[in-house]
């Protein structure tokens, strides 16, 4: 149950952080 909970939270984590990886990559695309 608890290794479950683990798993979503890594794998909801990982997906943030490519999210914010490319927003940021966009943003930096639009200040130039």
């Amino acid at each position: 149950m608890i290794g479950d909970i683990a798993m979503e939270l890594i794998q909801i984590t990982r997906e943030n952080l490519a999210c914010e990886h490319i927003c940021c990559a966009i943003a930096n695309e639009k200040d130039r």
